[in-house]
Protein backbone atom coordinates (compact mmCIF):
# COMPACT_ATOMS: atom_id res chain seq x y z
CA UNK A 1 0.00 0.00 0.00
CA UNK A 2 1.64 3.22 -1.19
CA UNK A 3 -1.05 5.90 -1.46
CA UNK A 4 -4.73 6.34 -0.66
CA UNK A 5 -7.20 9.18 -1.20
CA UNK A 6 -10.89 9.29 -0.34
CA UNK A 7 -13.70 11.80 -0.31
CA UNK A 8 -17.45 11.55 -0.06
CA UNK A 9 -19.04 11.00 -3.46
CA UNK A 10 -21.70 13.37 -4.77
CA UNK A 11 -24.34 10.67 -4.35
CA UNK A 12 -23.34 10.07 -0.73
CA UNK A 13 -23.31 13.82 -0.05
CA UNK A 14 -26.81 14.23 -1.49
CA UNK A 15 -28.15 11.26 0.45
CA UNK A 16 -26.57 12.51 3.66
CA UNK A 17 -27.99 16.00 3.19
CA UNK A 18 -31.43 14.53 2.37
CA UNK A 19 -31.40 12.38 5.52
CA UNK A 20 -30.43 15.41 7.63
CA UNK A 21 -33.32 17.45 6.23
CA UNK A 22 -35.70 14.51 6.66
CA UNK A 23 -34.66 14.05 10.31
CA UNK A 24 -35.12 17.76 11.00
CA UNK A 25 -38.60 17.75 9.42
CA UNK A 26 -39.55 14.65 11.40
CA UNK A 27 -38.50 16.40 14.60
CA UNK A 28 -40.60 19.44 13.75
CA UNK A 29 -43.81 17.50 13.09
CA UNK A 30 -43.38 14.85 15.76
CA UNK A 31 -45.90 15.03 18.64
CA UNK A 32 -44.61 16.63 21.82
CA UNK A 33 -44.19 13.89 24.43
CA UNK A 34 -46.17 14.25 27.67
CA UNK A 35 -43.72 14.42 30.57
CA UNK A 36 -44.00 11.49 32.91
CA UNK A 37 -44.51 12.04 36.60
CA UNK A 38 -41.24 11.63 38.42
CA UNK A 39 -41.14 8.98 41.09
CA UNK A 40 -39.26 9.57 44.30
CA UNK A 41 -35.96 7.70 44.50
CA UNK A 42 -35.53 5.37 47.41
CA UNK A 43 -32.46 5.44 49.57
CA UNK A 44 -29.98 8.26 50.20
CA UNK A 45 -27.06 7.09 48.10
CA UNK A 46 -25.95 9.70 45.55
CA UNK A 47 -25.41 8.79 41.90
CA UNK A 48 -21.80 7.71 41.36
CA UNK A 49 -19.62 10.16 39.47
CA UNK A 50 -18.60 9.30 35.94
CA UNK A 51 -15.72 6.91 36.10
CA UNK A 52 -12.45 8.35 34.84
CA UNK A 53 -11.01 5.97 32.27
CA UNK A 54 -8.27 5.89 29.65
CA UNK A 55 -8.77 9.25 27.88
CA UNK A 56 -12.59 9.15 27.77
CA UNK A 57 -14.43 11.87 25.87
CA UNK A 58 -15.43 13.55 29.12
CA UNK A 59 -11.87 14.49 30.14
CA UNK A 60 -9.93 13.69 26.97
CA UNK A 61 -9.22 17.25 25.86
CA UNK A 62 -7.48 18.33 29.05
CA UNK A 63 -5.56 15.05 29.30
CA UNK A 64 -4.32 15.22 25.73
CA UNK A 65 -3.23 18.87 25.86
CA UNK A 66 -1.32 18.60 29.14
CA UNK A 67 2.48 18.41 28.81
CA UNK A 68 3.84 15.19 30.29
CA UNK A 69 7.25 13.72 30.97
CA UNK A 70 8.37 10.82 28.82
CA UNK A 71 9.55 7.40 29.94
CA UNK A 72 10.46 4.02 28.38
CA UNK A 73 7.45 1.72 28.01
CA UNK A 74 7.28 -1.98 27.20
CA UNK A 75 4.24 -3.44 25.40
CA UNK A 76 3.43 -7.14 25.21
CA UNK A 77 6.90 -8.07 26.53
CA UNK A 78 8.08 -7.38 22.98
CA UNK A 79 8.03 -3.71 21.95
CA UNK A 80 10.00 -1.00 23.79
CA UNK A 81 9.31 2.68 23.09
CA UNK A 82 9.40 6.12 24.74
CA UNK A 83 5.92 7.43 25.62
CA UNK A 84 4.36 10.17 27.76
CA UNK A 85 4.11 8.93 31.34
CA UNK A 86 0.28 8.81 31.34
CA UNK A 87 0.20 5.66 29.21
CA UNK A 88 -2.79 3.43 29.96
CA UNK A 89 -4.51 0.37 28.54
CA UNK A 90 -7.93 0.34 26.83
CA UNK A 91 -8.95 -3.04 25.53
CA UNK A 92 -6.09 -4.31 23.38
CA UNK A 93 -4.63 -0.81 22.95
CA UNK A 94 -2.04 1.25 24.80
CA UNK A 95 -2.70 4.99 24.76
CA UNK A 96 -0.66 8.01 25.86
CA UNK A 97 -0.86 11.72 25.12
CA UNK A 98 1.04 14.96 25.64
CA UNK A 99 0.90 18.49 24.19
CA UNK A 100 -2.00 17.71 21.87
CA UNK A 101 -0.52 14.55 20.35
CA UNK A 102 -2.03 11.13 21.09
CA UNK A 103 -0.14 7.86 20.64
CA UNK A 104 -2.21 4.69 20.20
CA UNK A 105 -0.55 1.27 19.95
CA UNK A 106 -2.61 -1.75 18.85
CA UNK A 107 -1.13 -5.23 18.64
CA UNK A 108 -2.01 -8.73 17.50
CA UNK A 109 -0.11 -11.98 17.88
CA UNK A 110 2.25 -12.79 15.02
CA UNK A 111 1.96 -16.42 13.86
CA UNK A 112 5.23 -18.28 14.10
CA UNK A 113 4.68 -20.25 10.89
CA UNK A 114 5.08 -17.86 7.97
CA UNK A 115 8.20 -15.70 8.25
CA UNK A 116 8.89 -15.09 4.54
CA UNK A 117 9.36 -11.37 3.72
CA UNK A 118 6.51 -11.32 1.19
CA UNK A 119 4.08 -12.80 3.74
CA UNK A 120 5.09 -10.27 6.40
CA UNK A 121 4.81 -7.43 3.87
CA UNK A 122 1.30 -8.56 2.95
CA UNK A 123 0.36 -8.61 6.64
CA UNK A 124 1.61 -5.03 7.11
CA UNK A 125 -0.35 -3.93 4.03
CA UNK A 126 -3.47 -5.50 5.50
CA UNK A 127 -2.98 -3.70 8.81
CA UNK A 128 -2.57 -0.38 6.98
CA UNK A 129 -5.67 -0.98 4.84
CA UNK A 130 -7.82 -1.87 7.85
CA UNK A 131 -6.69 1.26 9.69
CA UNK A 132 -7.26 3.49 6.66
CA UNK A 133 -10.71 2.03 6.03
CA UNK A 134 -11.86 2.72 9.58
CA UNK A 135 -10.21 6.11 10.02
CA UNK A 136 -11.20 7.51 6.61
CA UNK A 137 -14.82 6.39 6.87
CA UNK A 138 -15.18 7.93 10.33
CA UNK A 139 -13.72 11.21 9.09
CA UNK A 140 -15.77 11.37 5.88
CA UNK A 141 -18.95 10.78 7.88
CA UNK A 142 -18.19 13.87 10.00
CA UNK A 143 -18.52 16.39 7.17
CA UNK A 144 -19.74 16.54 3.56
CA UNK A 145 -16.59 18.39 2.40
CA UNK A 146 -14.09 16.22 4.26
CA UNK A 147 -11.40 14.22 2.48
CA UNK A 148 -8.69 11.80 3.58
CA UNK A 149 -5.18 11.25 2.21
CA UNK A 150 -2.44 8.77 3.06
CA UNK A 151 1.04 8.31 1.57
CA UNK A 152 3.89 5.92 2.29
CA UNK A 153 6.95 7.81 3.51
CA UNK A 154 9.42 4.95 3.79
CA UNK A 155 10.03 1.29 4.45
CA UNK A 156 12.79 0.48 6.94
CA UNK A 157 13.64 -1.91 9.74
CA UNK A 158 13.61 -1.89 13.53
CA UNK A 159 15.79 -4.51 15.23
CA UNK A 160 15.92 -6.34 11.87
CA UNK A 161 12.11 -6.36 11.68
CA UNK A 162 10.17 -4.58 8.84
CA UNK A 163 8.39 -1.28 9.39
CA UNK A 164 6.31 1.04 7.18
CA UNK A 165 5.79 4.71 8.04
CA UNK A 166 2.87 6.61 6.47
CA UNK A 167 1.76 10.24 6.61
CA UNK A 168 -1.98 10.73 6.63
CA UNK A 169 -4.16 13.83 6.67
CA UNK A 170 -7.79 14.53 7.49
CA UNK A 171 -8.84 17.54 5.45
CA UNK A 172 -11.85 19.81 5.82
CA UNK A 173 -12.76 23.26 4.49
CA UNK A 174 -11.10 24.95 7.47
CA UNK A 175 -8.07 22.82 8.32
CA UNK A 176 -5.71 19.99 7.49
CA UNK A 177 -4.93 17.60 10.37
CA UNK A 178 -1.58 15.88 9.87
CA UNK A 179 -0.85 12.55 11.57
CA UNK A 180 1.38 9.47 11.22
CA UNK A 181 0.59 5.77 10.84
CA UNK A 182 3.19 3.10 11.57
CA UNK A 183 2.75 -0.61 10.91
CA UNK A 184 5.54 -2.97 11.91
CA UNK A 185 6.28 -6.56 12.69
CA UNK A 186 7.75 -7.45 16.06
CA UNK A 187 9.22 -10.75 17.03
CA UNK A 188 5.95 -11.95 18.58
CA UNK A 189 3.36 -9.36 17.48
CA UNK A 190 2.23 -7.15 14.63
CA UNK A 191 1.71 -3.50 15.61
CA UNK A 192 -0.46 -0.68 14.28
CA UNK A 193 0.58 2.68 15.76
CA UNK A 194 -1.41 5.87 15.28
CA UNK A 195 0.40 9.14 16.13
CA UNK A 196 -2.52 11.52 16.01
CA UNK A 197 -1.96 15.29 15.90
CA UNK A 198 1.51 15.90 14.42
CA UNK A 199 3.47 15.30 11.23
CA UNK A 200 6.46 12.98 10.81
CA UNK A 201 8.89 15.92 10.97
CA UNK A 202 7.66 16.98 14.44
CA UNK A 203 10.33 16.54 17.13
CA UNK A 204 7.95 14.56 19.35
CA UNK A 205 7.13 12.15 16.55
CA UNK A 206 10.82 11.77 15.75
CA UNK A 207 11.57 10.96 19.39
CA UNK A 208 8.91 8.28 19.38
CA UNK A 209 10.01 6.73 16.08
CA UNK A 210 13.69 6.74 17.01
CA UNK A 211 13.01 5.07 20.35
CA UNK A 212 11.18 2.03 18.93
CA UNK A 213 13.02 -1.27 19.40
CA UNK A 214 12.34 -4.89 20.29
CA UNK A 215 13.66 -7.02 23.12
Amino acid sequence: MVEYKAEMSLEEAVNSAFMTIKNELTTLVAPVPIPEEKTERTGTTDSPAAEKGCFPEADGTASVQQKRNWKPFSADEDLIVDLPDNVCARGSSYIAASEGVMYVIDSMARPGIAREPNVVDAALNTLARVFVGLRSRGWLDEGLSNSFELKLLRKDQVSDQPRKVYAYARISCSERKESVLVVLAGKAHYYTIDINGASESDARVQRFLNSVKFK
